[in-house]
């Protein structure tokens, strides 16, 4: 197998450890048919940050396009920004997208709801979710 990258071909074995992760992700998904669910975990793994927002562009068109359910672990805000905006641009709706946060207490695990606005807010989302890039955007504005 061979990739293109900047006009040339190149072997895939060049292409780097994280397209060699996403690639049986990819070809799992394209070998299931319409209305399927494909379970994947921790996707965004030795990817860029703009293929890990791009992979959610991927999710969205197999659930617009051909009815697929994707049940996603993942820790990456690139991929959950991406489906936030998403709702915005009217591309997905926010009862189309279900996220689930597990906090881990000394008496068991706590499961959230995260809910999202047609705006792309969150809602129901506990202390601790989202809070490092928000705290850090709002430092480098305070302190430029």
């Amino acid at each position: 197998m061979a990739t293109i990258r900047g006009g040339s071909w190149s072997s895939l074995a060049d292409a780097g450890f994280g397209i060699s992760q996403l690639l049986p992700i990819l070809v799992a998904d394209l070998q299931l048919g319409e209305k399927s669910t494909l379970l994947v975990a921790q996707p965004e793994i030795h990817l860029h940050p703009s293929v890990q927002a791009s992979l959610s562009d991927y999710f969205i068109n197999g659930a617009t396009k051909k009815g697929k359910r994707y049940i996603i672990e993942t820790h990456s805000e690139y991929l959950l920004n991406r489906l936030r905006a998403a709702i915005v641009k009217g591309k997905i709706k926010p009862k189309d997208l279900l996220v689930y946060y597990f906090e881990n207490r000394e008496d068991g695990s706590v499961k959230y709801e995260v809910k999202f606005t047609k705006n792309g807010q969150i809602e129901n989302a506990p202390k601790g979710f989202f809070d490092t890039y928000l705290m850090d955007v709002m430092d480098i504005a305070l302190n430029a």
